[in-house]
């Protein structure tokens, strides 16, 4: 067993024990009390009582490889490695016109696009930066991804010059060698992926306002990226708007459609005509407990967001949460789950939040960043289930949460 597919399972595993979320009956969220939260007299991040921070890395800070870290920090995948240390792989969501947030050299040297990733090892119980370093360059707007069994997968949110693509980084490597592009994933403006360990499959979100949700089908799981690529319809209905006709009360049975996949910005178009269903800019995506979850940040009844759940076993799909009120979940935007199955979202409007709707049906503000309206993005857990990265991406500040993910639902 490869030291990826170790760690991604490990990761899995860290928040698996929770079963099937029973949150059918909570789907529309409306104004709920929270826990005011504690001034960080730092000017960082405003936190939950029981909840601390400390700072991984900033941007301009110097990195293992002498270059400094570049700005813009996004998604982000946590995997284990040795003794108390974890490897975080970020994303940094650099357009072409941005060099000055590449950082003093990182993603110039041999370089035409500004945009790539970087690999960081924190030891989780000294809490420090152990190492820190470029592994992918040369790329744009790098968003969101998704952890696999053989690395990290970054995705390029943007078409132009020629990219749109996911990109394979092993976690293993100090340099910038044995980058691969997936061309069979599709090329469009990806946002987030997830894999389902049981096949290989992989399921994908784009970030349009008539976006797919989309799934790669392997011939054979030892070739994970030999395939078909296909998006998803709601049985019975044609080009399905699921952002204003979604009834939350209702489970609705899905099929797949088989898409050309061209090098060219046509693959929600190929599927629509096909029939499927149209999500209002899909974005954070997680596999948890043979389910996906994904989001759609402007659905909804005041497009303030929709999370869905997937059942690939049943082929149906629900709906996890909708936004009927911006106080309270404004446009959730990168999600993943604690160690009890919770569902934590990060806001990409208002005031920016992390949001935690617990599997008991509380939503919980567990912290906000203290320049309100930036967004908050990239939240992992470490494989252990004892931290949770995000990174404040217009400071370009990496952080590390701490406190007591195990309880959440009893806040």
């Amino acid at each position: 067993m490869t030291l990826e597919r170790r760690t991604f399972l490990k990761s899995l595993l860290s928040i698996g024990g929770a079963g099937i979320l029973p949150w059918k009956a909570l789907a529309s969220i409306t104004s709920q009390k929270h826990t005011p939260l504690i001034k960080d007299p730092h000017k960082v991040l405003h936190l939950h009582p029981q909840f601390e921070y400390s700072i991984v890395q900033k941007i301009g800070d110097h990195m293992s490889d002498k270059l400094s870290a570049p700005g813009v920090p996004d998604g982000m995948g946590c995997f284990l490695g040795t003794g108390e240390q974890v490897i975080l792989m970020r994303n940094h969501e650099i357009n072409y016109y941005q060099w000055h947030l590449a950082g003093a050299g990182p993603f110039k040297l041999g370089a035409h696009f500004p945009g790539g990733v970087t690999r960081l090892v924190w030891d989780e119980k000294k809490r420090y930066l152990v190492d820190s370093r470029q592994t992918l360059k040369n790329t744009l707007r790098n968003c969101a991804g998704g952890i696999s069994p053989w690395g990290w997968l970054s995705c390029e949110e943007t078409l132009k010059f020629g990219h749109g693509h996911v990109y394979l980084c092993p976690t293993d490597r100090n340099d910038c060698m044995n980058t691969q592009i997936i061309n069979s994933y599709g090329r469009m403006n990806h946002e987030a992926v997830c894999i389902d360990p049981r096949n290989n499959y992989a399921y994908l979100s784009e970030d349009r306002d008539d976006s797919c949700f989309y799934r790669f089908v392997p011939k054979n799981k030892n070739k994970p990226f030999i395939g078909k690529l296909q998006a998803l319809v709601i049985k019975g209905e044609k080009k399905f708007r699921t952002y204003s006709k979604f009834d939350a009360k209702k489970t609705y049975q899905v099929e797949w459609v088989d898409l050309d996949n061209q090098d060219k910005d046509d693959l929600r178009f190929q599927g629509q005509k096909l029939g499927a269903a149209v999500f209002k800019r899909g974005e954070g995506i997680f596999f948890h407990s043979n389910q996906v979850y994904f989001c759609c940040t402007t659905g909804g009844p005041i497009e303030k967001g929709q999370v869905f759940c997937y059942s690939p076993d049943k082929e149906e799909i629900d709906l996890v949460v909708q936004s009927e009120d911006h106080k309270t979940l404004n446009m959730p935007d990168n999600i993943c789950l604690s160690p009890n199955g919770d569902l934590v979202m990060a806001e990409d409007g208002g005031d920016c939040h992390i949001r935690v709707l617990t599997n008991s049906g509380k939503l919980i503000t567990l912290a906000q960043n203290v320049n309100i309206r930036n967004e908050i993005a990239g939240v992992c857990f470490s494989p252990s289930g004892k931290t949770l990265f995000c990174n404040l991406q217009h400071e370009g500040i990496t952080v590390a949460l701490h406190g007591p993910f195990h309880r959440l639902q009893h806040l």
